[in-house]
């Protein structure tokens, strides 16, 4: 199945509805039910959403929801646990200590492949989310702040004598590379 820029919100519905239908069965053994929200036209395209919700009780607010967002494939996805939410990178990165460890969003020209690889991080990764006491996932919720605030891109030289433009010299203290040939300024 493929989509393109011209299909309309119905076939993002249905396609988002084709990639329930594989989470539908592990998020329904933790008692989580599906519910559609909005489908439209946006500024990026045609969309749909909806999220699966479960509540304590039949009448409460929902106590827990899995938010998935559908353009062209599988996007945006939100867990949230009473007033705390995080995306489905950060929740990861939480529990598995490394960004890029999981099968999602695993990129693919098939949009329910994106379906699929959320499946496996949900049943490999998400047992503080789908079945644990809320104070696991604000562990993990603090975890991910923590990480974020630390975090720290890798350094990377920059290659490079070139002798008509000088060489390449990266300034560790702005964090921008600067040419020249290390003479500061040279007059005339």
């Amino acid at each position: 199945m493929r989509l393109d820029e011209n299909q309309s919100s119905p076939d993002r519905r249905q396609t988002l509805e084709a990639g329930v239908r594989i989470l539908d069965d592990v998020m329904r053994s933790y008692g989580f039910v599906w519910a559609a929200k909005a489908t439209g036209v946006g500024s990026g395209g045609p969309f749909a959403s909806g999220e699966f919700q479960r509540r304590r009780f039949r009448l409460f607010r929902v106590e827990r929801s899995l938010e998935l967002h559908f353009r062209y494939s599988l996007g945006l996805v939100t867990y949230r646990v009473g007033r705390i939410s995080l995306t489905h990178e950060d929740y990861m990165w939480a529990v598995v200590g490394r960004r890029s460890a999981t099968h999602y969003p695993g990129f693919s020209t098939d949009p329910l492949d994106g379906f699929h690889h959320l499946r496996a991080d949900l049943t490999e990764n998400c047992a503080a989310f789908l079945r644990g006491p809320a104070g696991d996932f604000e562990a993990l919720y603090a975890r991910a702040l923590i990480l974020k605030k630390t975090a720290r891109l890798p350094e990377r030289g920059y290659p490079a004598e070139t002798p008509s433009r000088g060489t390449v010299v990266f300034h560790k203290r702005q964090g921008w590379p600067r040419r020249g040939n290390g003479a500061a300024h040279r007059k005339g």
